[in-house]
């Protein structure tokens, strides 16, 4: 039953992929900026108010005229003539949305003109962007690793004790089962996320199928639901995407695995006779790094961790940690989305470590108390 861990990699051809993929991302307008009269550099909805303009008639503009300037993404109008072009310079966050849009390429020119393409329309507090991007040339290397030595060790305890064999789920049997069970967190994982909800559904419950075998037939007689976070023994699969990528855009845990895969729309593979998985060896996003909220000590528990932290502080406390660790829902009014599933999102992302960062020495999940100060320490935000 127990197979040997291999590091293989492994190029699927592009064939094998989808020609054409839907990407989705949210910008903020606290992400645009913009030079005013003043000379000083505010985000949009500053600029508005400074000029006493109101967002209400507000609109976009694909492009402007051809004699205007060739690097604008799309236009902010409000009225008949008060426009704000929107071009890259614009965008501080412009790497984690292209990455967040699927667009591998770090070309300056050639994201541009995809982003031109682009559907873009209005949210609350922000811009959305809808992409479609083709795979034509787009290759993509794949690790192989052993489901035995990767699976978590209670699934193969069980296995062993009920004298069982393991199957791991391909992705199109994960999204079938999904789909059919109409599944609520695809539509969660769709306003957190983007996209469809379904890959991120998917790699939060992948499905492990238990089989019973004797001389006259194999059944199933059970499935189980494993998250991709909860996966083990990837140290070398890491060390090898910091090969192909680098030491700043490497996957380091399983937390990067999930938001790069969900980002790129890229699902692993299986090889059922060779009993291995599959996973992409794709870049983690640019800029990528653990995050830090404080508060102030007499407004929470004054020691534990991020957790404890978030259950005994009050909802304000509560609210802004959420924000923190999802800053691309800030167009969702209250009540549009289940408290209780984003809860469990937030400590779903608590559950993986990271990097020490600076001089707080403090990891994801646990806090720091210096003065009157807490710090809690958050892992990184989607993309």
């Amino acid at each position: 039953m127990h197979k040997q861990h291999t590091k293989k990699s492994l190029s699927f051809p592009p064939s094998t992929m989808k020609s054409l993929r839907t990407f989705q991302a949210k910008l903020p307008f606290m992400d645009i900026m913009f030079f005013c009269e003043d000379g000083q550099r505010r985000h949009f909805t500053e600029k508005l108010h400074a000029e006493g303009k109101n967002a209400e008639t507000m609109k976009i503009v694909p492009t402007l005229d051809d004699d205007d300037d060739p690097d604008t993404l799309f236009v902010l109008q409000l009225g008949e003539s008060y426009k704000c072009p929107v071009s890259p310079s614009n965008v501080l966050c412009f790497d984690e949305f292209c990455y967040r849009l699927g667009i591998f390429s770090s070309d300056l020119e050639k994201r541009k003109v995809l982003l031109q393409k682009a559907e873009w329309t209005l949210a609350r507090d922000c811009v959305v962007c809808k992409l479609n991007v083709k795979n034509k040339s787009t290759r993509v290397d794949y690790y192989s690793v052993g489901w035995f030595e990767t699976l978590p060790d209670i699934l193969l305890k069980k296995a062993i004790e009920k004298k069982l064999t393991i199957t791991f789920g391909s992705f199109s049997n994960a999204r079938q089962i999904h789909e059919q069970e109409k599944n609520k967190m695809i539509s969660f994982y769709s306003d957190i996320y983007g996209g469809d909800g379904v890959l991120s559904t998917c790699l939060s419950a992948l499905p492990v199928k238990f089989h019973s075998v004797s001389k006259r037939k194999v059944k199933e007689v059970d499935t189980a639901f494993i998250d991709v976070l909860d996966l083990q023994n990837l140290d070398d699969f890491f060390e090898y995407t910091k090969l192909l990528w680098g030491k700043e855009r490497m996957l380091r845990n399983t937390l990067d695995l999930f938001d790069a895969m969900v980002s790129l729309q890229i699902p692993w593979k299986v090889d059922l006779c060779k009993e291995l998985i599959y996973l992409p060896c794709v870049p983690s996003a640019p800029n990528r790094k653990p995050q830090v909220y404080s508060t102030h000590a007499s407004t929470g528990p004054m020691h534990g961790d991020t957790v404890t932290i978030y259950k005994c502080s009050k909802d304000k406390i509560k609210r802004e940690l959420i924000s923190a660790m999802f800053p691309y829902l800030t167009h969702l009014q209250p009540g549009e989305i289940s408290v209780d599933l984003m809860e469990k999102e937030f400590f779903r992302r608590l559950k993986r470590d990271g990097e020490k960062v600076g001089n707080l020495c403090i990891l994801p999940g646990k806090t720091k108390r210096c003065v009157d100060t807490i710090y809690c320490m958050l892992p990184p935000a989607y993309a």
